[in-house]
């Protein structure tokens, strides 16, 4: 629009307003000429995995309220067990895990209606996958997609209208428990016991272990986290104290969990940091970045006592080495985002309630300085929830 047109525009309404103020005339009510009204806000649509392995789905309307579709549930099926949206929103995906079948082990994948958020199998209706430890990766691309056990993993192409599934050929020979992937997409890691493996990401998305293709870990690994810049990944393992039992072979090393860092070579191979892990304490599971790029979070929890359970905080210095901050308080924003979930809008947040850690959660508006505002009532979900993801095609 040119200078002219918006001077013109400008003129008119404000000759308008003056004629409706001295009653010569009525107060426009249309948009002044040229101007153009303003882009309506994509929709946003959450699912919910239950405990009874349905599949709730709503809107999100105003405030960050779950408002029902119709139907308001559908049927996920025997050993659901994880969710995944596709970073476009284009399809959900649930891993599910049912021993009892033999396609137990499968990737059920649901097309995501733009307008209506309803959600409909698609052709095919699941993909086979490994025995799923954990969730389903993507590539930083969106076009690849993984799904690892101890026995390989499994790599997808992503059909991009669509979002449906299609196995990449045969699983790696090895994988592990959790896999990340570094933000240039060209490396890949997975915890394995007390090994890291290496991998390089190939053109078609195919993993392809490294040469040299692990180096030692923690003892029990469990989760692993590669650092925003893509020059560090974080392992934590250990066994907690309560869970030590009667094994005569562990040593008191072994009742404390650890967190190794490892520096990310250009050829894509890890060096340990120095030092290599430091002490995290009992019962440590997840690690894991926040919003800050510069702050690490670990999981702790043991079996001992309820108020074990806790998030410590990291800051992460150039080196890759972590400086010790200290649990993450009850008021503290950042446990929400680490108990809960984000909207895909980034504008909500939904964290389980005190009262109710299955069938209830908390929201939140997330304001602008990134500080969160608790919204009332909670929001109650039949059914208990497993798995909690939002999209927004």
């Amino acid at each position: 629009m040119s200078r002219h047109v918006i001077r013109g525009s400008c003129r008119l309404a404000a000759a308008l307003f003056c004629l409706a103020w001295l009653g010569a005339g009525p107060a426009p009510s249309a948009p002044a000429p040229g101007a153009t009204a303003a882009p309506a806000a994509r929709p946003e649509f959450a699912y919910v995995l239950t405990r009874g392995e349905f599949l709730r789905q709503y809107r999100v309307g105003e405030e960050g309220a779950l408002v029902p579709l119709d139907p308001p549930k559908v049927r996920a099926g025997p050993g659901a067990s994880f969710l995944a949206a596709h970073p476009r929103g284009v399809a959900l995906y649930v891993v599910a895990i049912d021993y009892g079948r033999r396609d137990g082990k499968r990737v059920l994948q649901y097309r995501i209606d733009p307008q209506s958020g309803r959600l409909a199998l698609l052709a095919p209706p699941s993909v086979p996958a490994p025995r799923a430890h954990g969730g389903l990766v993507f590539h930083p691309n969106g076009r690849v997609a993984y799904v690892l056990d101890e026995g390989g993993v499994q790599a997808y192409r992503i059909d991009p209208k669509t979002g449906a599934l299609a196995p990449l050929g045969k699983p790696t020979a090895v994988g592990g428990d959790a896999l990340a992937i570094t933000p240039d997409g060209r490396f890949a890691y997975a915890v394995d016991g007390s090994i890291v493996r290496q991998f390089r990401v190939g053109g078609d998305g195919r993993l392809r272990p490294l040469r040299r293709d692990y180096v030692s870990g923690v003892k029990y690994g469990s989760s692993l986290a590669v650092a925003p810049g893509g020059r560090f990944v974080y392992v934590v393992g250990g066994r907690s104290l309560d869970s030590l039992g009667a094994d005569t072979r562990a040593t008191e090393e072994d009742s404390y969990s650890l967190l190794a860092g490892y520096r990310i070579r250009p050829d894509g191979t890890l060096a340990p940091l120095k030092p290599a892990s430091i002490r995290t304490g009992s019962g440590a599971s997840e690690v894991r970045f926040g919003a800050d790029p510069k702050t690490v979070y670990v999981w702790n929890e043991t079996n001992l006592s309820p108020d074990a359970a806790v998030w410590t905080r990291y800051t992460l210095r150039p080196d890759g080495t972590l400086l010790r901050v200290g649990p993450v308080g009850d008021n503290d924003p950042a446990l929400v985002r680490l108990r809960g979930r984000m909207a895909a809008s980034g504008r909500w947040a939904y964290a389980p309630s005190d009262g109710s850690l299955d069938a209830e959660r908390r929201r939140y508006r997330v304001n602008a300085d990134g500080t969160l505002a608790p919204l009332e009532p909670p929001l109650s979900i039949g059914g208990g929830v497993r798995d909690m993801v939002f999209a927004r095609p």
